[in-house]
């Protein structure tokens, strides 16, 4: 895959691949974020969700936030087809108070898995944490049960550090119960040297 063209937009990075376009995520995505926020399929293996449509305008309120505030600690960005337009997921990095270290999550719309849109979408991502915001070190939570996300995390050459042992709870459920949870990361030298 070829290295992403970034583009400043209003100061704002836009990231592009072949087939998808990295963007701010921002109120105009309620219809994606809503489904995706409320799709039990989807929120079983996240510690976010479930949320009514006021608590999905607050996300997408506080991600448009995000693109102002200095120093800037969220980049939220909308996964979007170039072909239509469309949304059809989300990332984010969440950066520590170092900002050097930071934590990728993504989610991405069911109707839209199994394609390697995800794939596509966090190499172009991992690139930009690492050679446009300079990073140290990269990291990722999944699930266990959640093969699909830690795949694309080993793919990206990240490595899988720890298990968390009942670290989330489970929804969903008439009891009480807990996931496990891996944790992947990646180093700045690791990524430039692959």
């Amino acid at each position: 895959m070829r290295d992403p063209a970034i583009i400043e937009e209003k100061h704002v990075p836009v990231i592009e691949t072949a087939r998808l376009k990295l963007r701010p995520l921002a109120l105009d995505d309620f219809e994606l974020l809503h489904r995706c926020a409320s799709d039990p399929d989807i929120v079983q293996y996240m510690i976010w969700g479930n949320y009514d449509k006021d608590e999905t305008v607050r996300f997408l309120r506080q991600c448009e936030d995000d693109w102002s505030a200095t120093p800037q600690k969220r980049y939220p960005f909308a996964i979007v087809l170039k072909e239509t337009g469309e949304a059809i997921g989300a990332c984010w990095l969440q950066l520590e108070e170092n900002l050097k270290c930071g934590e990728l999550s993504w989610v991405l719309h069911s109707d839209w898995w199994h394609r390697g849109y995800m794939s596509e979408a966090a190499v172009v991502f991992l690139g930009f944490c690492f050679k446009d915001l300079g990073l140290h070190r990269v990291y990722a939570h999944a699930r266990v049960e959640n093969s699909g996300s830690y795949k694309i995390m080993e793919k990206l050459g990240m490595r899988r550090e720890a298990l968390y042992r009942k670290l989330d709870p489970v929804r969903f459920s008439d009891t009480e119960s807990w996931a496990d949870v891996y944790l992947y990361a990646i180093l700045e030298e690791d990524y430039f040297n692959a």
